[in-house]
This record gives structure tokens, sequence and C-alpha cells, in this order.
């Protein structure tokens, strides 16, 4: 009975634990998967100055050389848009792999990639 009473004890702590990482993230952020964090991409947009310069996933809507973006490409012509929840984010780097557009929707992508700022202010995600 003792050795149950040290267990509940352990549970509880752990779930606490738990409940204390959960609410200490930003919204549109969830615990860490790996060794980065996984962002939406207001998430990402909102805690730019947490997150630049690390690497991140990021997952949102493909918005392709048109999503939305409101300023030029931060680093080239082909850097193309991760797009959610009126928020946007270019990406310099390749496309990952994702289902194609269903009914005209958009495909919606996971980037794992550094959270990069450009000298004008730009926030971008690069794909190595």
């Amino acid at each position: 009975m003792k050795s149950m009473g040290w267990l509940s004890l352990l549970m509880a702590g752990s779930l606490a634990a738990c409940d204390t990482v959960k609410s200490d993230m930003p919204t549109g952020v969830s615990p860490l998967t790996k060794d980065h964090p996984v962002l939406t991409v207001p998430g990402a947009v909102n805690t730019k100055d947490r997150y630049l310069e690390m690497p991140v996933e990021v997952r949102g809507f493909d918005g392709g050389w048109q999503g939305g973006c409101k300023t030029a490409p931060p680093v080239s012509r082909s850097d193309w848009q991760l797009v959610d929840g009126g928020s946007c984010l270019y990406v310099h780097g390749p496309k990952p792999e994702a289902a194609p557009a269903v009914n005209g929707k958009p495909r919606l992508l996971k980037v794992v990639g550094t959270l990069r700022e450009s000298r004008d202010g730009v926030l971008y995600i690069s794909i190595p």
C-alpha cells in the first residue's frame, strides 16, 4: 500500500510538470518535437524573438508565390509562402512533399528549417 502512495505522488507530480510546460508555451506553439519547437504560422510570427535563428517546425498552408505576404521575397525570387489564419511567412528552400490540393483548397505543409529575419525585417524559414 505504501508503494502505491508513492506511485500516486510521483504520477501527480509528473502531471503537474506537464501542465506547467504546456501553460508556459505561447499560443500557436506546441511542446518540443525531437529537438525543435512546432509552431503554426501565426505562432512563428508572434513569437519570432523567442525562436529567431533556431531550428523550428512550422505548419501551414501552401501559399505558393502569391500567398498574401505584403513584402518582396527576402532571399530570392524563388522563395515561396506558408500561410495560415491571415499570417504569412516566406520559405527559402524546396517545398516538402504533401497531398495535392482538394477542391481547390491549399495543401497543408510541415516545414523544418531555421527561423530567420532579413536585413529588411522580413521573417522567413531557411531550409537547409
